[in-house]
């Protein structure tokens, strides 16, 4: 869901890594690494909501707003 982006941010990053300060290129890889692991915690926060609402009572705004 989020990999393409990571993917993009990651050939943007080397692609102007050349241009950078070595504490530009150390925080972008950090907020870049930070993206990573808030994705992979909200996937698994995802899963383990979805486990325990029963799916024929999930509400249609929960639904969407767990979908986004």
């Amino acid at each position: 869901m989020i990999e393409p982006m990571l993917t993009s941010y990651k050939q943007r990053i080397g692609s102007v890594e050349q241009t950078l300060n070595p504490e530009s290129k150390q925080l972008m890889l950090e907020l870049l690494e930070q993206i990573e692991q808030l994705s992979g915690e909200n996937e698994r926060l995802r899963k383990s909501i979805l486990k325990q609402v029963p799916k024929a009572t999930m509400s249609s705004k929960l639904k969407d707003a767990l979908y986004e």
